[in-house]
C-alpha cells in the first residue's frame, strides 16, 4: 500500500506533462504540410502497392483524416503519454521500494523496453484502425478513376 501512493502520484504528474507535450506534437504533425499525424507509411499497407507514390500518400492521408477525426485524434498521443509516464513511474517506484536500488542500467532499461514495446503495439493498433478507412478510400479512388476513364472514352466517340 505504501508503494501505491508514490506510483499513482508519479504517474499522474508525468501523465499530465507528457500528454500535453504529446498532443501538442501530434497536433503539430497534423497541421504540418503532409497533414498525416500517423506514424505509419504506405509501406505498411500492401493494398497501396498498385498505386503511384503520390497516390499512395494522398490515399493514406485521406484515410488518416477520416480514421482519427474529431476527438479520436487524441487517442494515440494519450496512449503514448500513458505508456511513457507509466513506465517511468513504475521504474521510480521500483527504485524507491528497494527493487533494483543500485542498478542504474536496470532503471534506464525498464522505460526503454516499455517504450519500444508500446510503440510497436501502438503502431499495430493504428494500422488496424486505419485499414477499413484505407479500403474505403481505395474504393473511392477506383470509382473516381473508373468514372473518369469512362467519361473520357465517351467524349472521344
Amino acid at each position: 500500500m505504501q508503494a501505491l501512493y508514490p506510483l499513482a502520484y508519479d504517474f499522474f504528474v508525468l501523465f499530465i506533462i507528457t500528454s500535453v507535450v504529446s498532443i501538442a506534437i501530434w497536433l503539430g504533425r497534423k497541421i504540418s504540410l503532409d497533414a498525416n499525424a500517423s506514424c505509419v507509411s504506405p509501406k505498411h499497407f500492401f493494398e497501396l502497392s498498385r498505386f503511384s507514390k503520390t497516390d499512395q500518400k494522398r490515399i493514406l492521408q485521406a484515410a488518416d483524416r477520416h480514421a482519427f477525426s474529431g476527438w479520436r485524434f487524441a487517442a494515440i498521443p494519450l496512449a503514448y503519454a500513458a505508456l511513457i509516464s507509466g513506465s517511468i513511474a513504475l521504474t521510480r517506484t521500483f527504485h524507491s521500494i528497494g527493487i533494483f536500488r543500485d542498478s542504474i542500467w536496470v532503471l534506464a532499461c525498464v522505460p526503454i523496453i516499455f517504450a519500444i514495446l508500446g510503440v510497436w503495439i501502438e503502431n499495430r493498433l493504428e494500422i488496424k484502425r486505419l485499414r477499413p478507412f484505407l479500403n474505403t478510400e481505395i474504393k473511392k479512388y477506383d470509382h473516381i478513376t473508373l468514372s473518369s476513364i469512362e467519361t473520357g472514352n465517351r467524349g472521344e466517340s
